[in-house]
């Protein structure tokens, strides 16, 4: 959507913050590989056993990737310019509001795998579809008008900003 709302350099300055942040997504085949059959086994036994084993899981999680997304975000200044140049620095602020995403994708991604383990399948499949509406309408709010706002790089913003909401 972003390519079709703006111009290929804010896709460009959005694709280099994207592909940052996506460095938080290193810890995300533990979640799937580990977690997930340690909660099946849990829940087999006891809904409080397997409460206990998430509550430290989001405890652990927390503490892993709220570090990287600060170190992320406040340093998105000293990150970019090195990494990819003057050129992209645009990308910056960005950036910044891309890295929080990824706590939000942990805990959703825990969250739910224990929906499923709820037998909430429907739930969970209503929150996706309701994100799946929600954010290319936010996407065709916020990239036009952070465009206008804030110029170069603003539809960048407009975008991780969706994304952040959704």
């Amino acid at each position: 959507m972003l390519s079709v709302l703006s111009n290929d350099a804010e896709v460009g300055y959005y694709s280099t913050a994207a592909i940052l942040a996506a460095l938080a997504l290193l810890i995300s085949p533990l979640i799937g590989r580990v977690l997930l059959p340690l909660l099946s086994r849990a829940a087999a036994r006891s809904r409080a056993e397997m409460f206990s084993i998430l509550r430290r899981a989001i405890e652990v999680i927390l503490l892993l990737v709220i570090p990287v997304a600060l170190f992320m975000g406040l340093g998105a200044d000293i990150w970019v310019p090195a990494l990819f140049g003057q050129a992209y620095v645009p990308a910056i602020p960005g950036l910044r509001i891309l890295a929080p995403v990824f706590v939000f994708t942990y805990l959703g991604s825990v969250g739910g795998s224990c929906l499923l383990l709820l037998d909430r399948a429907w739930r969970l499949a209503t929150i996706s579809l309701v994100g799946l509406v929600l954010n290319p309408v936010l996407n065709l709010l916020l990239v036009p008008w952070a465009m206008r706002s804030f110029g170069v790089g603003g539809a960048g913003m407009g975008a991780a900003a969706a994304l952040l909401l959704t």
